[in-house]
């Protein structure tokens, strides 16, 4: 989500490459989000035509889906909230509500995102792929003694967010303001 850091939270570069993560990719799409509609005093109106919005400005870039939604913990509780609180049909919830929207696949709870974020991505390769340096190995030894074995994991893979040839992203971020 955040791209890959240095223990002291500088952005990991080597060779001059850096990897972004999903908040700092590179060309990503921006859509200011009315916090209170999210979060605090859900209304299930204005999250969907939000939701609309962020998928109409991918869709302005040529990124006609499929989609995620990622979302905070907070949000995440917000969207299980009732979608119409006003005439009194109660049942669908902000959440069922938004999955109606063409494209949308799901949405996901991700306990790293900031409260204050939300993140609408087309899943597909050209959008975000895994870089694969060193596929999982184990790695098995033993004691001096010989009488435990010790086996070890190890594995290199990098998420690499990308942009096509026009500078377009297929990652809108919602700031809730």
């Amino acid at each position: 989500i955040n791209g890959a850091t240095t223990l002291d939270g500088v952005a990991l570069q080597a060779a001059g490459y850096t990897a972004p993560g999903i908040l700092n990719a590179p060309n990503a799409e921006a859509k200011v989000l009315t916090a209170a509609a999210w979060s605090t005093v859900p209304v299930g109106l204005t999250v969907y035509n939000e939701t609309q919005a962020m998928v109409q400005q991918l869709k302005a870039n040529k990124k006609y889906g499929p989609y995620g939604l990622y979302v905070g913990t907070v949000v995440a509780g917000a969207l299980d909230a009732d979608y119409d609180t006003v005439s009194g049909s109660r049942g669908t919830t902000i959440r069922e509500r938004i999955l109606k929207i063409e494209g949308l696949e799901f949405v996901h709870t991700a306990d790293f995102m900031p409260a204050t974020k939300v993140a609408l991505i087309q899943m597909t390769s050209d959008v975000i792929d895994l870089v694969v340096g060193q596929m999982p190995t184990i790695i098995p030894w033993t004691s001096l003694d010989g009488m435990i074995i010790h086996n070890l994991v190890m594995g290199i893979m990098v998420p690499r967010v990308r942009s096509d040839q026009n500078g377009d992203s297929g990652i809108c971020i919602g700031t809730l303001t």
